[in-house]
């Protein structure tokens, strides 16, 4: 693709019927492709949308944010572009139990990024629900570290490297994927991930991530809506000391909530860009948590802001927000169940960010 030129192109639709998927012996490699930086967000308030509500509705360069139901369980977001994005990178959290929302494909056009989405049952069925999607791109010097990549078919497409190294990809077995973000060395974990499925049912989990002297490394594992191993394109972002679209000036907090059947802590691994601020979690019943990000919604919060929630952990586990509210200190309920939709304690990355300036 030629990333110096305006382009149209159907992520799932043209790209996925290209590659072959990577095996273990030859990892996938993607060069960086730094773009304009870009931030969209939208909370689809209703199974059947009606006209988008502006209080939850965000783009960096003030574009035109929309939304239209196509048919059950399929809807087409667009977000009005000042200029062309070469590589965007989309994250879909469901909002509302008992369904899975994904990324059907994504079309860039010099003035518009459209995002499908298709939303499940857990047992694979076409379902209408609600979601909360985020979508922009870092950019050549974003805010923090922010890689990222979309994964078609067991190849790195569409990726991003904040640090300008390569990122990389290797199959390591059915279902089972480690990406390698090529930059700065650390230990231990840190920061943020997100893994969102891409393409017809099934589900992709955070199996874990950590620094080493490469980079940083994610596991990624995904699961068909039977709940068996099962190869899958996804799109995965990582982030540290900033949002997952890189974009500066937002208030923006995240942690990862390790600790499933604790009653009440402060996540050890958290960041947060506004003085003072820190994240609490709350246990409210099995698989049910109440996220407060102290001091994250920026000194006039000018919109409702956007969630992100991923499960960790090596299980098929499906976790979404059931509501949110963007205060000095927002909070947000998430819950967390099987493939079954059982609630089930289950650990997972969350982030919240929003277009007010950090305090």
């Amino acid at each position: 693709m030629n990333i110096g030129r305006p382009a149209r192109w159907a992520v799932v639709t043209v790209l996925a019927q290209l590659c072959a998927v990577a095996t273990a012996a030859r990892p996938a490699v993607a060069a960086t492709a730094p773009g304009p930086a870009f931030t969209g967000y939208l909370w689809s308030t209703s199974s059947a949308p009606p006209p988008i509500d502006d209080y939850f509705a965000f783009t960096s360069d003030g574009g035109a944010v929309a939304i239209s139901h196509l048919a059950t369980g399929r809807y087409s977001a667009t977000f009005g572009l000042s200029q062309f994005l070469p590589a965007p990178a989309v994250h879909v959290t469901t909002y509302g139990p008992s369904a899975n929302c994904d990324v059907a494909g994504m079309i860039v056009e010099p003035t518009q990024l459209t995002v499908n989405v298709n939303c499940y049952s857990l047992t694979g069925s076409a379902q209408d629900a609600t979601f909360d999607l985020l979508a922009g791109e870092p950019g050549a010097q974003p805010g923090g570290i922010v890689d990222y990549a979309t994964i078609l078919l067991g190849h790195l497409h569409f990726s991003g490297n904040s640090s300008h190294q390569a990122n990389k990809i290797m199959q390591l077995g059915v279902g089972r994927y480690e990406i390698t973000f090529g930059g700065p060395a650390s230990k231990g974990v840190a920061g943020t991930v997100q893994v969102t499925n891409f393409g017809a049912g099934g589900n992709c989990v955070v199996a874990g991530w950590h620094g080493t002297s490469a980079g940083e490394l994610v596991d990624v594992d995904c699961f068909s809506a039977s709940g068996l191993r099962a190869d899958k394109s996804f799109a995965v972002g990582y982030a540290r000391r900033g949002n997952l679209t890189g974009v500066t000036g937002a208030a923006t907090a995240d942690a990862f909530a390790s600790r499933p059947t604790a009653a009440s802590y402060s996540p050890a691994v958290q960041d947060n860009d506004t003085a003072g601020a820190h994240v609490t979690v709350q246990r409210q019943g099995s698989g049910q948590y109440l996220v407060t990000f102290a001091h994250s919604g920026g000194p006039y919060p000018a919109d409702g802001g956007d969630v992100q929630v991923s499960a960790v952990g090596t299980s098929d586990r499906y976790c979404y927000v059931v509501n949110w509210g963007a205060t000095v200190s927002p909070q947000a309920l998430v819950n967390c169940v099987d493939n079954l939709g059982i609630p089930t304690d289950t650990p997972f990355t969350i982030q919240w960010v929003n277009d007010a300036p950090p305090a």
